[in-house]
């Protein structure tokens, strides 16, 4: 396969740099890998594999993407997740157990096989940890046909735990910034920074104007305690101390699709 990569992994665009985390040395799935780790025949078919395999999901799915407006390609994106996710019947993993990846070599096969394995267990180790997020949702939003059910499975429950580990950090933090400076200020700038690093397939489930909108907030500097802004002293007339005796005063704020939101009994995986 002709496709220029190096041990740094694909490049999907400008932020992409994170290696692939399973990729298939002598017959097996590594999780992860480093520079002279393993032979750099083997390491090179394996990684252009992966590569090519992630160019051709990335192009055809851009293609298909092209002419949909951000309202189709949120709605569009939402289908997809709920597709991806589909229920784990013995009858339904078996079927999706013979799908058959492109291309039809050892190292796709050891990939779609890696993700089949992961399927008995979806709370054990992910084969497709380590991998990027622009990766991760270019796999799972595969309309090609080159990535199986179960690899796109393991690639967004990857996505999933990712994200669902951010929010909870993401939440403590915003208690702590609140609870000690009556702000939110960094808050927002965390919630920014996140949004700014997703991929665009990612960014089109939050509302038009979230970014804007969080720089504003940003930019107002707001003391819910004081009810002042811009770092002003003294206090306001009006106090908005109790605006968070709704707990969900903070999202609101916040503007986080609630996409992901954890279903009883799960958790994320370190």
């Amino acid at each position: 396969m002709s496709i220029n990569i190096t041990t740094q992994g694909p490049r999907l665009d400008s932020s992409a740099s994170t290696a692939p985390s399973s990729v298939v040395t002598e017959g097996k799935v590594s999780q992860g890998y480093a520079a002279g780790a393993i032979s750099p025949s083997v390491e090179s078919v394996s990684i252009s594999t992966m590569a090519s395999r992630l160019a051709k999901a990335e192009q055809t799915t851009a293609q298909a993407n092209a002419s949909l407006s951000k309202s189709e390609l949120r709605d569009k994106t939402i289908k997809t997740m709920s597709e991806v996710s589909y229920n784990l019947d013995p009858a339904t993993k078996a079927q999706k157990a013979k799908e058959i990846p492109e291309p039809q070599d050892s190292s796709a096969f050891e990939s779609a096989e890696a993700a089949t394995k992961f399927m008995d267990n979806i709370l054990g180790p992910n084969p497709f940890k380590g991998m990027s997020r622009e990766q991760l949702v270019t796999i799972y939003n595969d309309e090609s046909g080159t990535f199986t059910a179960n690899e796109k499975y393991a690639a967004h429950r990857q996505v999933y735990d990712e994200e669902i580990a951010w929010r909870i950090e993401f939440a403590e933090q915003t208690r702590q910034e609140y609870s000690q400076t009556g702000k939110l200020t960094n808050s927002f700038k965390a919630a920014l920074e996140h949004f700014n690093a997703l991929p665009a397939l990612e960014q089109a489930w939050y509302p038009e104007n979230y970014a804007s909108s969080l720089q504003e907030r940003i930019d107002l500097d707001f003391n819910y305690f004081t009810g002042m802004a811009h770092g002003q002293a003294g206090t306001s007339g009006t106090s908005l101390a109790d605006v968070f005796g709704d707990p969900k005063g903070i999202a609101n704020r916040i503007q986080l699709p609630d996409l992901f939101a954890r279903k009883a009994g799960d958790s994320p995986r370190s």
